[in-house]
């Protein structure tokens, strides 16, 4: 069996692991974002494929996507600064559109409700009319916090080379 990488929380619980053959979406010491099939693990090592594809006319006038050239880019495990892990089941898959629908309702209404009490000539600020405006700010308030928590990119996990020499 070959090395891998393995993601783990802070308390040595395996979040996942990655193979040579799996995708991987990192971001680097350097800040930039990688993403490609692991094309080997080795050495302390992670070999990332990364390919430079292309789009052309063929001669019946189709367009057709092709490879020009594979690169090999190679990381060494402490090169890597955050991994994201796709969590496809959960509270987040649920309260990430929740959280976008409650900001965006929020303020939503909150515009519209100041543009129509302007234009009516009505108190915008006063009485059951601001009321509703804090309801739906408070709301949009929560919807970007919820947003904040369940999407954060935080380095939340330790990455660990296995060695399976």
């Amino acid at each position: 069996m070959s090395d891998y990488i393995s993601v783990r929380k802070k308390n040595g619980i395996t979040v996942r692991n990655f193979f040579t053959g799996m995708d991987i979406h990192f971001i680097g010491t350097d800040g930039f974002s990688y993403e490609g099939p692991i094309d080997a693990i080795a050495r302390d090592t992670v070999f990332i494929a990364s390919y430079k594809t292309t789009r052309y006319q063929n001669i019946l006038g189709y367009v057709v996507t092709d490879t020009l050239r594979k690169d090999i880019i190679p990381f060494h495990y402490k090169e890597i600064k955050t991994i994201y892990v796709p969590r496809n089941r959960g509270r987040k898959t649920v309260l990430v559109p929740l959280g976008g629908l409650m900001a965006l309702g929020g303020f939503g209404y909150d515009v519209l409700n100041i543009i129509n009490g302007l234009r009516a000539n009505e108190p915008v600020f006063k009485g059951k009319n601001l009321a509703g405006l804090g309801i739906a700010t408070a709301t949009s308030v929560a919807g970007i916090w919820l947003l904040k928590k369940t999407t954060s990119a935080k380095n939340r996990y330790r990455i660990v080379y296995v060695d399976m020499q």
